[in-house]
């Protein structure tokens, strides 16, 4: 598996890949240096297929985003042909790849030209895993021929991110007065998921409308690596004191516990949408969404959820307006409605689909007979 993320779901899908006869590892990163880490990368690999390893799976990119190639634009360049180099090396060693599609294009740049490395990775995988069946076209977009596409469901997180007590006691530890409103943004802060957006929207309702957003506050948290955005936040929630927090930065497992048991509503604003582990960590603590009406998006049910047309200038705005006007309770109903059900989207069933497509992709004809799409 590369690369690890701090993100529970790869120790989720693992603890049940376990009881699928797979035996998940991480390509060992020996250094503390990213840059260094990268370096032995193939070595890494080799060590690995060595060891026993078959499959390469990759999840994500975000380890070859270098942190000084934003002033050094050409590091992008090398980097992406570090990145082919590294998959051709992958296969000449004897491994085969699998690609979760979590994001059809990373939310941060990371190499020169995204879109063509994505298109790399699709012409080297052996098979692709998505979350959503409504992904395939995108990715048929960057790349015609696919391998085969095998869906795979994105568990929830019941049990994992536990709070510290009551809404109260959480509340307190979060200095958040019991009885304001809160609607939560959780997870990266990045403009691809719309945060500029809903920053402006909320400022604009708060100057517009302070009698309908009195006793409403909205806490952005996450991890930003966008200076230029985390300086946007930061001068709203200045400009807005206790209207907008903004809580930047690595948010450490019982805090995320903390903030979903204290929220009213997530507010996720998405331009675009392949799968989001943010609404499965919603719903997971049955909690209410805002979200934009996208073809990804449309599993969360109506009822759960305020839905806003991104193609309405004042879309957004308007849902803002709807999730102040809600009564809590109402809210409360919504997020219990939005909690997931059945077993189709289960740790143990994304488990068993993905040890079915690891096996026949190593099965002696190379074609998985059991993918989701064609």
């Amino acid at each position: 598996m590369f690369p690890r993320d701090p993100n529970p779901y790869q120790e989720l899908l693992h603890a049940q890949l376990r009881n699928e006869d797979v035996t998940p590892a991480y390509v060992a990163m020996p250094t503390p240096s990213k840059t260094l880490n990268l370096l032995l990368l193939p070595a890494g690999l080799l060590r690995a297929r060595l060891r026993g390893a078959r499959i390469l799976h990759l999840h994500w990119v975000f380890d070859f985003a270098l942190p000084y190639a934003g002033r050094l634009a050409v590091l992008r360049l090398v980097m992406q042909g570090w990145f082919a180099a590294v998959l051709w090396w992958s296969r000449l060693i004897g491994l085969r790849l699998v690609w979760t599609a979590h994001n059809v294009l990373p939310h941060d740049r990371v190499f020169w030209n995204d879109r063509q490395a994505r298109a790399l990775v699709l012409r080297h995988a052996d098979g692709v895993i998505v979350h959503d069946p409504v992904v395939v076209p995108r990715l048929r977009q960057l790349h015609p021929h696919l391998p085969p596409v095998t869906v795979a469901p994105h568990g929830d997180y019941a049990g994992w991110y536990l709070p510290r007590g009551t809404r109260q006691q959480a509340r307190e530890r979060l200095a958040i007065p019991s009885g304001e409103r809160v609607l939560l943004f959780f997870g990266a802060v990045t403009a691809d998921k719309g945060v500029p957006e809903l920053v402006a929207a909320w400022a604009r309702l708060c100057r517009e409308r302070p009698g309908l957003t009195a006793g409403t506050r909205l806490v952005i948290a996450g991890r930003c690596t966008d200076p230029a955005l985390e300086a946007t936040v930061r001068s709203a929630a200045r400009a807005h004191p206790g209207k907008i927090v903004a809580r930047l930065g690595f948010v450490p497992d019982d805090e995320v516990g903390d903030l979903l048991v204290a929220a009213d509503l997530l507010t996720l604003p998405f331009r675009t949408a392949t799968t989001r582990g943010t609404v499965v960590l919603a719903r997971s603590f049955a909690k209410p969404l805002l979200l934009p009406d996208l073809p990804a998006l449309r599993s969360v049910p109506g009822d759960a959820c305020l839905r806003y047309d991104p193609a309405v200038r004042t879309g957004l705005a308007d849902a803002l307006e709807r999730a102040c006007s809600t009564s809590v309770r109402d809210l409360e109903v919504m997020g219990e409605r939005g909690r997931p059900a059945g077993t189709d989207s289960t740790w143990a069933e994304a488990a068993r689909r993905t040890a079915a497509l690891y096996r026949e992709i190593l099965s002696p004809t190379g074609v998985p007979a059991t993918s989701g799409v064609s």
